[in-house]
């Protein structure tokens, strides 16, 4: 066998196979123009609700077309101790450490990426936590 194909067994995990292919017809009959829009909303009312939470900053412009948030810690607090906090709140964000983009980070950065359907709620409560 030449190429990828070579690694792939006789057998396969054909949940996650289903699965996909529900997600991507589920994507393509919402349009994926819609979901895009909804994806840029949404990260844009994150945004304006994180930026300052607890001297936490945006790195992005506030009104950037994606839903990925990346908030730098302010004085006396980490990336580190957010997401624990976070955790303990039963809320997902994750930590960039430096050695992601050595050139452009002098320290770990929280990154927040609300999938479709996060309630404002959510949000509130991640400001919350990153002001405790």
């Amino acid at each position: 066998m030449e190429g990828a194909a070579r690694y792939e067994s006789s057998e396969g995990p054909i949940a996650v196979r289903v699965g996909l292919g529900v997600a991507v017809q589920e994507h393509h009959a919402l349009g994926p123009a819609a979901v895009h829009a909804h994806l840029a909303d949404l990260g844009r009312t994150a945004r304006g609700l994180l930026d300052g939470a607890g001297g936490w900053r945006v790195a992005e412009p506030l009104d950037e077309p994606s839903a990925l948030v990346t908030l730098t810690p302010p004085p006396g607090d980490t990336a580190e101790r957010a997401a624990a906090r976070a955790a303990e709140a039963s809320l997902l964000v994750g930590v960039v450490p430096t050695a992601r983009a050595p050139l452009h980070l002098r320290e770990p950065v929280l990154r927040v990426s609300p999938p479709p359907g996060t309630s404002l709620d959510t949000l509130r409560a991640l400001a919350r936590v990153l002001t405790a």
